[in-house]
């Protein structure tokens, strides 16, 4: 396991998925936050396969649920910005990886 690995598992131990999810939902009309938000849970979600369980399953969830939220927030996010180039690009490759 790499540092970038390690540092994946340690954000979604530490409740991070979920503080992401928060930001992405409570913060909805702040494009920056989407775009900070959005990176981040890229960088967590789209990892090299069978890494997503782990990290999923480390921050006490299981990977359906989070999958589950992502796609709705994330939906919902493109919606709102449905101009934004950079955040149509991170949320499909989000979606992508749920």
């Amino acid at each position: 396991m790499n540092n970038s690995d390690e540092n994946r598992e340690k954000v979604a131990a530490a409740g991070g998925v979920e503080l992401l999810l928060a930001a992405i939902d409570g913060h909805g009309d702040v494009l920056g936050v989407q775009e900070q938000a959005f990176g981040a849970l890229k960088s967590i979600v789209v990892s090299n396969g069978a890494d997503q369980q782990e990290v999923a399953e480390a921050g006490g969830i299981s990977q359906e649920q989070t999958a589950a939220q992502r796609r709705e927030m994330v939906q919902a996010a493109m919606a709102r910005f449905s101009s934004n180039e950079k955040i149509q690009e991170l949320g499909w490759m989000v979606l992508d990886r749920t």
